[in-house]
């Protein structure tokens, strides 16, 4: 019902506003033309828009005065968001093993993470000879580190040792001495028989015979001499007794050195500890028969510190064999993360196997990023002030580190890095547009990016409220800024309206 009255209504006032048309014979004469919503947006002939108040608030019509400043000239560059060096990094397999995860699993994307956090680990991957052959080198390191350890015990301890001087054999000289027994300075313990081969007894025995024959040689011309006395002169009968008691002492020297033994005797008072030989055992130079520990502390040198020194260097080099072959039996490689941030991808799964460096997991500082563009004008690397981006809807400023010295596809690299909260939703390997302001100044009226329009020719105007119900269209020439502002170059004058909210609907 409501309708049909709304309807009936609109039709009377049609009528009304129109006139009633006559009928044949009926014509009044010319009439003057009706004007319909005198007050309705339209269109001038010159290209203007009258747009009365009311429908300028509901089409949100806002303007704003031009005023020339000077602004920055800004390039905008390709730039990619990319991995912070100094504030990210790879975890990567340095063997070729089996993964497993870590204490707390392996993570997942996104999850945070701080420097050192154990993520994962990876079981070696060994084949049974190689196990076994590990295995065989860590029973020998283990008993040289045995040996090794009490010669530094022996080293450690004040005292004397009785060593051998030579090669040979072992005699008791008397009862054999046991450990504890007490033994004075000078004490013959032990004799050593020189160890003599068949050439070298030949040789004593052949130069012990020719020694006791120039002997006897010599005692007969003494007495020849002697017997002569009256008609030789002294000298010569002299000189003979000398040879004779050098020859003596020469035979003395031979007969020691094949029947004689070399005596063992203790260098100080004390108590034998240790005992390294047996009365007939063959022993070698320098080897340790006796052991004694001094009575009395107190006035008895150590070790001399040469010996002390090698036997410490040589306990230590098994140590460090000893551990680092233990570390590689049964153990696992401990992948952990190189710094804090968040995990950025992961590529393997529990139980997959990993070659070396394969790439496992990669960790981002989602606050601290770097930002690369690239440039073919090697010359704006010269020109840089300040550098942006646009982060949704918000200005994100860049630091400038640095361009490359080197073309890459002909384009020269440019490195910004970003910092803070705002860079916080960038993604690594994310494209995005660089803004790059020079030193150089230029003059203009900055307006938001949307102020500025085509016309059917295809050129950039701009809407100027030149009275209060009327818009006229200005062609301007214009300069990026940013992603969200340009600077009107030319075409404007100081202080007009200009459209900046509802461009589109004039």
């Amino acid at each position: 019902m409501n309708h049909f009255f709304l309807n009936l209504l609109s039709a009377l006032t049609l009528t009304l506003s129109t006139g009633a048309l006559a009928g044949p014979g009926h014509d009044h004469g010319d009439e003057s033309p009706t004007v319909a919503a005198p007050n309705a947006p339209k269109r001038q002939p010159d290209g203007a828009v009258f747009l009365p108040k009311s429908s300028q608030r509901q089409m949100n019509v806002r303007t704003v005065p031009s005023a020339q400043l000077a602004l920055a000239r800004t390039i905008e560059l390709n730039g990619k968001v990319l991995t912070d060096a100094n504030a990210g990094g790879r975890v990567q397999s340095m063997i070729v093993g089996r993964i497993e995860p870590g204490p707390d699993g392996l993570p997942a994307l996104g999850k945070r993470v701080k420097r050192g956090e154990i993520l994962a680990y990876v079981t070696p991957s060994t084949t049974p000879i190689e196990k076994a052959n590990q295995l065989a080198l860590l029973s020998e390191l283990r008993a040289s580190h045995s040996l090794a350890k009490e010669r530094w015990d022996r080293a450690e301890r004040t005292g004397a040792r009785v060593q051998t001087i030579q090669p040979g054999r072992v005699e008791a000289v008397g009862a054999w001495p046991r450990i504890g027994q007490t033994v004075s300075a000078g004490e013959e313990l032990a004799a050593l028989v020189p160890a003599l081969s068949a050439t070298e007894r030949s040789s004593q025995l052949a130069t012990l015979a020719e020694v006791k024959a120039n002997r006897d040689l010599a005692i007969a011309r003494v007495a020849r001499l002697r017997e002569l006395a009256a008609t030789v002169p002294r000298k010569e009968i002299e000189t003979a007794e000398r040879e004779r008691i050098a020859l003596d002492e020469k035979l003395a020297a031979a007969q020691g050195g094949v029947s004689g033994r070399d005596s063992m005797r203790s260098p100080i008072d004390g108590k034998i500890v240790s005992i390294g030989a047996a009365p007939g055992q063959n022993v070698e130079a320098r080897e340790l028969v006796f052991e004694i520990e001094p009575l009395k502390q107190s006035g008895v040198p150590i070790r001399a510190t040469r010996e002390r020194e090698q036997a410490k260097s040589e306990l230590d080099g098994l140590q460090g064999r000893l551990n680092a072959v233990s570390a590689s039996v049964g153990t696992r490689d401990v992948l952990r993360s190189p710094a804090d941030g968040v995990i950025a991808a992961t590529h393997v799964v529990a139980g997959q196997v990993v070659d070396v460096r394969e790439l496992v997991f990669e960790i981002v500082d989602p606050k601290q990023l770097r930002v690369e563009a690239i440039t073919y004008d090697p010359s704006v690397t010269q020109d840089i002030s300040t550098a942006f981006v646009m982060v949704n809807g918000k200005r994100a400023p860049l630091i400038y580190q640095g361009a490359a010295k080197s073309l890459r596809e002909q384009a020269l690299p440019i490195s910004f890095r970003a910092e803070g909260e705002a860079v916080s939703g960038l993604a690594v390997g994310q494209p995005l547009k660089v803004f790059v302001q020079s030193k150089q100044k230029i003059t203009g009226t900055p307006l938001p990016a949307g102020a500025v329009v085509k016309n059917p020719s295809n050129q950039a105007i701009v809407w100027v409220k030149t009275d209060a119900e009327r818009f006229s269209p200005r062609t301007v020439i214009f300069e990026p800024l940013d992603g969200e502002t340009v600077a009107i170059t030319a075409g404007l004058k100081e202080n007009e309206r200009v459209v900046t909210s509802g461009v589109v609907l004039l």
